[in-house]
């Protein structure tokens, strides 16, 4: 401006919208989603904490005939506490915010539905944990765990990690350096607060790695296996334990009680737990 001259109102500046926070954008679907946190190659991942928005995307994933599921949370198995659950596609991949919406019924649906698959990898403590924190009953479940299904496939002789499991049956779907990341990522994060909000987009990140790309791996493994030896991947892949619901209750084993006898417990039928001798 020139010298002598008012000076013009300065205009507000638009406040900069944090990087998880929502956006819009087309998928390859064509489906219009928000709450894109980032992209992992072409596929964008996003934040669910609405209800809402979380009963169009259950109805939506239940007629695909099959997504991948995780779960991130602190100490998972009996006695943790379950925050996220990312549901993923090589198209799309939802973190649910479990700490803002429970369980709602749309997703305990999805969760309990013999439709669709379910792919998920070392999944029974994860199970454990959606039973007794959220009541969830997954003995009608259609479930298929890479790490169940690998000890069944005759021409696989890596270890039955994630990272292993993805470069031998997703060669040329997820890239090398993908794989690098995850291997990275799994020794960088293993004390991280998952109950941190807002979550930090690089642990974001590392929950929607282990769903992406696990379909396709699963869809390998699957042409590998007879109907028989399927559906034996697919029984297995429920947890079937003291801590199960419905028909995949079972009490504990004599060796079980043995041990826990030695601390001064018993299992009490009523608790479905283990309690001290005088409670019992």
């Amino acid at each position: 401006r020139k010298v002598g001259a008012p000076a013009a109102p300065r205009r507000a500046r638009p406040r900069r919208m944090a990087s998880w926070k929502r956006r819009r954008l087309e998928v390859n679907s064509g489906v219009r989603v928000k709450d894109a946190l980032f992209n992992v190659e072409s596929t964008p991942c996003i934040w669910l904490d609405a209800l809402r928005e979380l009963d169009d995307v259950m109805a939506r994933l239940a007629l695909l005939p099959s997504v991948a599921v995780d779960v991130e949370g602190q100490n998972l198995g009996h006695n943790g506490r379950a925050t996220t659950i990312q549901i993923g596609t090589l198209q799309e991949c939802y973190i649910i915010d479990l700490v803002a919406l429970g369980m709602p019924p749309s997703l305990r649906e999805f969760l309990e539905g013999s439709s669709p698959l379910k792919v998920c990898h070392g999944f029974s403590g994860d199970q454990i944990n959606l039973i007794e924190q959220y009541n969830v009953d997954f003995s009608g479940a259609a479930l298929f765990d890479t790490q169940v299904a690998v000890t069944a496939v005759p021409d696989f002789n890596g270890k039955p990690n994630l990272v292993d499991i993805l470069r031998h049956f997703a060669e040329g779907v997820v890239p090398e350096a993908v794989l690098e990341e995850m291997q990275r990522m799994k020794k960088q994060l293993q004390f991280v607060d998952f109950f941190k909000r807002p979550l930090p987009v690089h642990v974001a990140r590392y929950s929607c790695l282990d769903v992406i790309y696990l379909g396709a791996a699963a869809e390998a493994m699957q042409g590998q296996l007879d109907a028989s030896g399927a559906q034996r991947v697919r029984e297995e892949s429920r947890y079937c334990g003291h801590w199960a619901k419905g028909s995949c209750y079972r009490p504990p084993n004599e060796r079980v009680r043995q041990e826990k006898r030695k601390k001064g417990l018993v299992w009490s039928e009523e608790a479905r737990d283990f309690v001290a001798k005088a409670k019992a």
